[in-house]
């Protein structure tokens, strides 16, 4: 059985390496983390989302070593993860000083801007929006001297077709969703670029044996499967080495007894 210990040992030691956690993103809010968590589900990557410790919840991602290098290019494919858009509550919540009236303005237009973009990502369909807004400089000597100025903004869409092959949104729309959230702004004055995600491919799934396994996972599967029958073919070797070696033994004591015993320094014994 000693003998069996160091085989045991290495087969231990290959199936921890293999099964070894990678690191793919920490400091995730649970909406960044879960999002990622199907993504890599579709594409056949287990992962786990484990809470790290502080007051502010934050999670991280971890994935199979074996299967880092595919997770990175599936999250990278899918721009994951997505940056939070900063609405009022996040934005003028970390101020602690007075700010002065620019930075106030800076503050209010950059809530502005992500209270616009969650309301668009809550679209069915959208996948991430981004709103830019330019607002009139309030100095009425420089409006004087190069003509009044108005407000407009830019509207960035990602966005899914349905099963008929249709956006989920229309631009008027949302040209009239901007502009009535801001002050002055005209629907005309608003730009909407969109751009269109496509689906996830589903990873190809080969048959080996009995078993259905992604295209991608086949290498790592064999893998294990191959170290897994040297060691069973290594441990029966052994188990009939030893039997082989038990036998000969046993038969060498038989030979010697039976001389001791013809000799008569030994009495016979049946066996």
């Amino acid at each position: 059985m000693k003998r069996l210990l160091p085989f045991l040992g290495l087969f231990v030691l290959l199936s921890l390496i293999v099964a070894c956690g990678q690191e793919l993103h920490h400091g995730l809010t649970e909406e960044q983390a879960n999002e990622i968590l199907v993504v890599l589900d579709r594409n056949g990557i287990g992962a786990s989302k484990v809470r790290e410790e502080g007051e502010v919840p934050a999670y991280t991602i971890s994935v199979p070593r074996r299967d880092a290098a595919q997770a990175w290019q599936i999250l990278r494919d899918n721009d994951l993860p997505k940056p939070a858009a900063k609405g009022f509550e996040e934005v003028f919540a970390k101020t602690s000083l007075i700010p002065t009236a620019m930075e106030e303005k800076a503050l209010y237009l950059q809530a502005m801007m992500g209270e616009l973009s969650k309301t668009v990502e809550a679209i069915n369909g959208v996948t991430e929006a981004r709103v830019h807004i330019v607002l009139p400089d309030a100095d009425v000597l420089r409006q004087e001297l190069q003509g009044p100025t108005v407000p407009k903004a830019a509207v960035l869409i990602k966005y899914k077709v349905d099963r008929n092959g249709n956006a989920p949104f229309k631009a008027d729309d949302i040209k009239r969703l901007v502009a009535n959230s801001v002050e002055g702004l005209k629907t005309e004055d608003v730009t909407v670029v969109a751009s269109q995600v496509y689906p996830d491919r589903a990873p190809a799934m080969i048959y080996f044996g009995p078993l259905k396994i992604s295209e991608d996972s086949a290498w790592p599967f064999k893998t294990i499967v191959a170290v897994v029958a040297l060691v069973l073919v290594i441990l029966a070797l052994m188990v009939v080495f030893s039997a082989k070696n038990s036998v000969m033994a046993k038969r060498e004591l038989n030979r010697i007894r039976a001389s001791l015993s013809a000799r008569g320094q030994l009495p016979k014994t049946e066996e």
